[in-house]
């Protein structure tokens, strides 16, 4: 009876979270949880505010270009405070909405624009079966059946890279510098996965960070740091 109980809370909040909707390819427009990618960050709160009034946000400060530019060009020796957020969350009950946000540069210093949403919902105990087919079900409902699968993994769009791109360079507290890529623009592609104990809708764009990760990594190659050791 308790499973039971579960499952009906489980779907009807799914339900609410992804009301049928007319899409069309590609994935230009699309939302999850009513964020679309190149909002901006205010717009975003806006909508999670409106949608989850009792939700609660916590953020991540992080180096505008700017600030990165004098981190850089002090051979990280300069440690400027950081006027930009990332990994803006909202949390509401067992509902979690993670923006993955991006400085709008050059257009727009110190602006920021969502590249990434990925919504979480957990389940009361744990999930069942029931659970993961009502909230599958009502993200087929939204987006159409998925274009691909990869390892049982329902995916819509163009994906061309899963998961975080190469990270930028970044400086360790032992004065070491990792990271050395730039990210790799690609269409718009959402992900689905359940598991025991959740469900996940992410959405992604990566082409919205290349211009900010290009001016970083053009600092970064402009002062020919040598080699980082290698230490075993």
């Amino acid at each position: 009876m308790r499973l039971g109980v579960v499952a009906l809370v489980v779907a009807l909040a799914v339900c609410a979270q992804f009301p049928s909707t007319a899409f069309a390819r590609p994935l230009d427009g699309a939302d999850v949880a009513g964020v679309r990618i190149g909002m901006t960050l205010d717009e975003a709160r806006a909508v999670l505010a409106k949608r989850f009034p009792s939700g609660e946000f916590q953020s991540k400060p992080v180096w505008c270009v700017a600030d990165y530019l004098i981190v850089i060009r002090s051979r990280f020796t300069a440690k400027p405070p950081r006027h930009c957020v990332a990994n803006v969350t909202m949390y509401d009950d067992l509902i979690a909405v993670e923006l993955a946000t991006v400085e709008d540069y050059p257009a727009h210093p110190g602006a920021e624009r969502v590249f990434g949403v990925r919504y979480e919902q957990d389940g009361l105990l744990a999930w069942n079966g029931d659970d993961e087919r009502a909230f599958l079900a009502a993200v087929v409902r939204k987006y159409g059946k998925p274009d691909m699968k990869i390892m049982d993994i329902p995916m819509w769009g163009e994906v061309q890279s899963i998961g975080n791109p190469p990270e930028l360079p970044q400086v360790a507290e032992d004065g070491t510098v990792a990271g050395s890529g730039t990210a790799t623009p690609s269409a718009p592609f959402l992900v689905v996965d359940t598991g025991p104990l959740s469900g996940i809708v992410e959405l992604f764009d990566y082409a919205f960070s290349a211009p900010r990760d290009a001016a970083i990594r053009a600092a970064y190659d402009a002062i020919k740091l040598p080699p980082t050791p290698v230490k075993f």
